[in-house]
């Protein structure tokens, strides 16, 4: 079947107007380079991988066995659960930002010399297992362990174990 191509051609380029549609695949040696953005590419390095670059630089890879990287072109799984993403920052750390469509906001960060959970709202940070709650740090730095209320009796208290089984608490 005949294929018509509007352009200019040559053997290194060709030029398409307009909407190009593929019915096929479409075979790219290396990357693709946003026009007038040179330094901006999504490429294709090594076989099964996929990377992102932005300023020169290579922000996102995706390897061969599934590992994600941000900041690294080596992701790692250190613990050793097939998959993982990998994200390495500068000297100062790195963190992941979880935000909610009404402005919640979450953060872990790994700084260079602390692990810090947090949320930036008065919301708690709850621990589940099973699918169940098992550790809340309520709004007022009061930890419950067993309960979803951890709530001080005295000026003193500020964790509270509770025993579902016999109603126990400490």
């Amino acid at each position: 079947t005949a294929r018509s191509v509007a352009g200019d051609i040559d053997a290194n380029t060709m030029v398409v107007a307009g909407i190009s549609t593929f019915i096929s695949d479409v075979n790219i040696a290396d990357k693709i380079i946003h026009t007038g953005d040179t330094n901006t590419a999504i490429r294709f390095p090594a076989a099964d991988t996929f990377t992102v670059e932005t300023g020169g630089s290579e922000r996102l890879r995706i390897d061969s066995s599934g590992l994600m990287g941000l900041g690294t072109n080596s992701p790692t799984d250190t613990g050793g659960y097939g998959r993982a993403l990998d994200i390495t920052g500068g000297a100062s750390g790195a963190a992941i930002y979880l935000r909610s469509s009404n402005g919640d906001t979450g953060q872990i960060a790994l700084g260079s010399a602390d692990l810090t959970i947090r949320t930036r709202q008065a919301d708690p940070i709850i621990f589940n297992t099973n699918n169940s709650e098992r550790l809340r740090i309520n709004t007022t730095g009061q930890i419950g362990i067993g309960t979803d209320d951890p709530t001080s009796h005295n000026t003193t208290t500020a964790l509270q174990i509770h025993d579902d089984y016999t109603g126990a608490g400490v």
